[in-house]
């Protein structure tokens, strides 16, 4: 929803996060999944508008008498555009298009997140990670998944885009690597990682639950997908929705393990 943009991006200031992982597209079989809160960023070099297309199908429901029926589903297919701009707007907030780059289906979006006042405007770099292509309630690429989830992690521990992608996505001396080094704020709390979906509790479910097992692994070489879970719906009902979900998050830690 419009209105809450900018109460998210104050979230993203008050909280110093510098990593934005979005697991969702902006519209998925004609329904608004999400509201578009940061920059496309225009491309090429024409004066004139571009735009980003997303082609979806919209479900709709026909009506009918037959006795063994009382509804039809038909589908249709549908285009939605969105401007690519280089800045927008939220309340006190600007944010600002810096660059990007894909990593297969990811795409990786430098952000810089201005804060005006009365008094004074700062600002901040903000990373974006978005996955348009993970349908809802369904399982992502393994592979493509863990590309991200390593490299989320190297975004919190330091700035610097070009640095983060190294050996496909994965770790950096990962067989040295023991445990995941935090960035700390000034005030010494952990930078944190905002993740979201539409719902934020399947596919943001799956995405930490495998951040959490990678952790576990790399500090004792164990994980108990269970007790992540477990812990995940003590602190929000309903994460990770279905088996396949589940399914996703071993397949992963498998694919993570082969490699350490």
């Amino acid at each position: 929803m419009a209105h809450t943009c900018e109460d998210f991006w104050e979230m993203v200031w008050t909280n110093k996060c510098n990593c934005i992982v979005m697991l969702t597209g902006l519209v998925e079989k004609g329904r608004s999944k999400c509201e578009l809160y940061f920059p496309l960023g225009k491309k090429g070099l024409s004066n004139e508008p571009s735009f980003y297309t997303v082609t979806t199908t919209k479900i709709h429901d026909r009506f009918t008498f037959d006795s063994r029926s009382t509804t039809l589903q038909y589908e249709e297919e549908e285009t939605v555009t969105f401007e690519e701009l280089n800045s927008v707007q939220h309340g006190k907030f600007q944010v600002v298009y810096d660059s990007e780059e894909n990593l297969d289906e990811c795409v990786i979006r430098r952000l810089e997140l201005v804060r005006s006042d009365e008094k004074r405007t700062d600002n901040r770099t903000v990373h974006h990670y978005w996955f348009p292509n993970w349908q809802d309630h369904k399982m992502a690429n393994p592979e493509q998944v863990l590309k991200i989830a390593p490299c989320t992690f190297k975004v919190i521990n330091r700035a610097g885009m070009s640095r983060h992608l190294h050996n496909g996505g994965l770790p950096k001396n990962y067989k040295q690597q023991r445990s995941v080094e935090k960035k700390k704020s000034p005030e010494g709390r952990p930078v944190p990682i905002i993740a979201h979906c539409s719902a934020g509790i399947g596919r943001t479910g799956c995405f930490l639950a495998i951040l959490n097992g990678i952790q576990q692994l790399r500090s004792n070489f164990n994980v108990d997908v269970l007790a992540i879970l477990c812990s995940l719906r003590l602190h929000r009902g309903g994460m990770v929705q279905n088996a396949e979900q589940y399914e996703l998050i071993h397949r992963v830690l498998n694919l993570y393990v082969d490699l350490m």
